[in-house]
């Protein structure tokens, strides 16, 4: 398979991973390993990360690395590879007065496990509309999220019509009391409201749909985000006119909307996990 860097787009991070400086990076992703082309400029740098559940591959192609991998630094110089194995911590320096030109190569993780840790909120969407295919997937990853007593007492609604998908947006928007659009130009919106009827733990159960459906999105290569302010959303008469148009009547709670699109920008990287978060019990 040909791999074309002439065809990926070029992005642009600032400080990538903690680093200085701009890192200009072409990517390809399929889910199974990303390929990429990166270039630093004198005095840039890609800061220190660790390799927690795959490892890496550096290949120089013009110019050279000062790479300090698990203590160790080593120069990487044009026509050598450096290898950070799994579990292993790096970060990678222009050295010299060439411009460094590399190409890494790193293998993804399980699809749970990478989607679990890797997925971000996106707040900057493409206008590009969404495969069918790949918004089935989603909805029915939404479809099989745990219920009380398996009530499933949450809906869906799946929206790319750009006309009802404006409406709920300008909705938001007044709730918001801003304007803009509150759903980052996301050119799908899905809907979570839950049936306040249908089961003692209605509330518990909107936010594990949501949460499959953002996982599954990342796991399939594209951006999510939870908006808020469906409650408020379809408490109004505007959302329970908006609901009606559509044929959906019940005692329906909102939950969240989970806008979904092709990211138009790198996600931000996470940040570090506060000391308290776990109390270990043995």
């Amino acid at each position: 398979m040909l791999i074309d860097y002439n065809s990926l787009e070029e992005t642009v991070i600032h400080e990538f991973k903690g680093g200085t400086g701009d890192t200009i990076m072409q990517k390809y992703d399929d889910g199974q390993v990303k390929v990429m082309k990166v270039t630093l400029k004198k005095g840039c740098s890609i800061g220190e990360h660790t390799h927690v559940d795959n490892c890496e591959t550096i290949y120089v192609i013009s110019g050279a690395a000062k790479i300090t991998c698990n203590g160790e630094t080593e120069i990487v110089k044009a026509g050598q590879s450096h290898f950070c194995p799994k579990g292993g911590t790096h970060h990678t320096e222009q050295y010299g007065e060439e411009d460094l030109v590399m190409s890494a190569v790193v293998p993804a993780m399980d699809g749970a496990k990478r989607a679990l840790l890797e997925r971000r909120s996106c707040r900057d969407f493409k206008p590009d509309m969404v495969e069918k295919d790949k918004i089935e997937a989603i909805v029915k990853a939404g479809t099989y999220a745990p219920t009380g007593m398996n009530r499933q007492a949450p809906i869906i609604i799946a929206v790319t019509n750009k006309e009802i998908r404006d409406k709920f947006m300008r909705l938001n928007a007044s709730i918001l009391g801003r304007d803009g659009d509150p759903f980052y130009g996301a050119p799908v919106v899905l809907i979570v409201l839950v049936d306040k009827n249908a089961s003692p733990t209605w509330s518990y159960d909107g936010p594990i749909v949501m949460q499959n459906m953002m996982l599954m999105a990342h796991d399939l290569g594209l951006g999510s985000c939870w908006i808020h302010r469906a409650k408020e959303e379809f408490q109004s008469l505007d959302g329970k006119m908006l609901l009606k148009a559509l044929g959906i009547e019940g005692d329906y709670e909102g939950v969240g909307h989970c806008v979904i699109g092709y990211p138009a920008s790198e996600p931000l990287e996470a940040s570090e996990r506060k000391e308290n978060y776990v109390y270990w019990v043995e």
